[in-house]
């Protein structure tokens, strides 16, 4: 039995704050908006549902893909226009070397 007095540390340094003792930020915000619009609009449930299936599939790139995966990739697929510079060649133009 553990003595209730002792200081419990967090398991691993970059655990997620938790709101709730259940839910992070990035797990809140999308369920607050879709109460919030869902009010609104009379469609609360489909909303909640929709909210809550886009936090399981985050949660699940989260967990097989490194920070800004998606991100990268549609860049390199030319989805995400930026002004090329020095560093950030344009994806679209191809550029090949011999």
């Amino acid at each position: 039995m553990s003595n209730p007095n002792r200081y419990r540390a967090k398991r691993h340094i970059n655990d997620p704050l938790l709101i709730l003792f259940v839910f992070t930020k990035e797990q809140v915000i999308p369920l607050f908006l879709a109460v919030a619009i869902g009010m609104v609009i009379k469609k609360t449930f489909l909303l909640i549902v929709l909210a809550s299936i886009y936090i399981y599939i985050t949660q699940k790139l989260k967990s097989r893909f490194p920070k800004s995966y998606l991100r990268h990739k549609a860049w390199s697929k030319g989805l995400i226009i930026t002004n090329p510079s020095k560093s950030i060649v344009d994806p679209i133009q191809k550029t090949y070397f011999r």
